[in-house]
């Protein structure tokens, strides 16, 4: 992925970090303008699998600063597979907070 000139340096990482660790999620993001894209959102979270909206959810919280789409720590803990929680843990361990 190319990135824009323009990100902070926070929002760079967050990219990074999402291009590596779940690049299927990029498609919510239009770098380009720095913004969550809240209606292919919403639309995906209607249809998807449990542990994807989990995900989901857990990188609009980051992305966002609030948790708009209710994202719950401990249904993670109890949904998520170890590479899933992982990517959380890790998160936990060093935040990006674009």
């Amino acid at each position: 992925m190319e990135l824009n000139d323009s990100l902070s340096d926070s929002q760079a990482r967050f990219a990074l970090w999402l291009e590596c660790k779940m690049p299927e999620l990029l498609r919510f993001f239009d770098f380009d303008k720095k913004e969550i894209l809240h209606y292919s959102l919403s639309r995906y979270l209607l249809c998807a699998p449990r542990t994807e909206k989990i995900l989901v959810r857990f990188v609009a919280l980051v992305w966002i600063h609030e948790n708009e789409y209710d994202f719950c720590l401990v249904e993670a803990a109890r949904c998520l597979d170890a590479r899933q929680l992982g990517i959380i843990l890790e998160w936990l361990r060093d935040p990006i907070w674009p």
